[in-house]
């Protein structure tokens, strides 16, 4: 993993617990889970928070090792990504372009047996000034406990194409 991305997922505290980096997560995110919840969206919350935190292990519990990430559009942050390493490697990749500011604050998690849905509002920016501002989507497929599949989707492509370009 890109050491960019570790330091800068770990940046708040290197020696939290599991237990303190979660809360602290949570806390950094604004949302927490619920008693109707589906427990595949806490899947989902969980990924989350442990890489709000560094907590690339609990990532490597939650995600196959086959996982396929597809992200929409043409640009370089754009395309389709076989297996944990190589994703781990794009979200570095995410983390150096925008100098650790990448961050994506989730709005909701609604989920079902086969599939979780995370509404959240991305913000980053880059070292030469340009920003981003927008909402994403993505959307999970789960079997067997494990994060498979993700399909994330920028409500605005354009944009995120140009501050990726």
């Amino acid at each position: 993993m890109p050491s960019l991305l570790r330091s800068s997922l770990i940046r708040h505290n290197l020696r939290m617990s599991p237990r303190t980096a979660t809360a602290k997560a949570e806390a950094l995110m604004g949302i927490t889970k619920t008693d109707r919840e589906h427990p595949n969206a806490d899947l989902v919350r969980q990924a989350h928070a442990a890489f709000k935190t560094g907590d690339m292990a609990t990532i490597r519990e939650l995600f196959a090792d086959d996982i396929v990430w597809t992200v929409t559009g043409k640009g370089p942050a754009s395309g389709r990504t076989v297996g944990i390493d190589a994703v781990l490697g794009d979200f570095g990749k995410i983390m150096e372009w925008t100098a650790g500011t990448y961050d994506a604050a989730p709005v909701d998690y609604l989920g079902s047996d086969d599939h979780v849905v995370t509404l959240a509002h991305i913000s980053a920016s880059r070292p030469d000034g340009r920003t981003l501002d927008l909402d994403e989507l993505v959307v999970f497929k789960v079997r067997g406990n494990k994060l498979v599949e993700a399909q994330h989707m920028a409500y605005d492509e354009q944009t995120w194409d140009e501050f990726f370009s």
